[in-house]
């Protein structure tokens, strides 16, 4: 997919991207050098009100079809995306990490819980996990809230989550957009949990 990416895409390398040997490196960096999927833990913000204030609870959002509608491929998404807003980060490399990541995460789950729904995961998982693709976009690439990251794995929704209660609020324009231009419909999801986030909802 490399060779067919749109223009926009940055496939920057070098020193503005830490490599895969890098202990700290947890998938493709925003433009600014800064890692903010690795802050998210200590970021969150608490929500105010009442008679003291209270954790907000973490919080994802999927975007899969609407009405039994079939996936886009990873290079429809990332054109479309493309298409959409100022500027794009597509990392394959990142990508496929990821997903081994899930893997693992399933494989876990799977150990606990005898399901064959979990075993068919794992299979179509490791079957696709190298056209996968992770990708940061929004209009202004120097923002500190106005981006969106997710995994792009063929045949499955995309999943974002959020550093912040403020993150969270000031993406949710753009999550919008990417539902449109993708024709995907928005849900809730469950922040750090892929494997849920990925199982078929009924």
């Amino acid at each position: 997919m490399q060779a067919c990416l749109p223009a926009r895409v940055d496939k920057r390398t070098g020193r503005d991207r830490r490599s895969h040997s890098d202990p700290h490196y947890r998938g493709a960096e925003r433009r600014r050098g800064v890692d903010r999927r690795g802050a998210r833990a200590t970021q969150r913000q608490p929500l105010t009100g009442g008679h003291a204030a209270a954790a907000r609870a973490p919080v994802a959002h999927r975007l899969a079809p609407a009405n039994g509608h079939p996936f886009l491929s990873p290079l429809v998404i990332v054109m479309r995306i493309a298409s959409e807003f100022a500027y794009i980060e597509a990392d394959e490399a990142a990508g496929r990490t990821r997903v081994e990541e899930i893997i693992r995460q399933i494989e876990s789950r799977a150990r606990r819980n005898k399901d064959a729904l979990l075993a068919e995961r794992l299979e179509q998982l490791e079957k696709v996990k190298d056209r996968a693709v992770h990708v940061c976009f929004g209009d202004d690439p120097g923002a500190q809230t106005g981006y969106l990251c997710a995994v792009v794995i063929p045949g499955e929704p995309l999943v974002f989550e959020y550093e912040s209660a403020v993150h969270e609020r000031a993406v949710q324009p753009l999550l919008g957009r990417c539902a449109r231009v993708l024709g995907y419909g928005v849900s809730n999801g469950v922040a750090g949990d892929f494997a849920f986030n990925l199982l078929p909802r009924t």
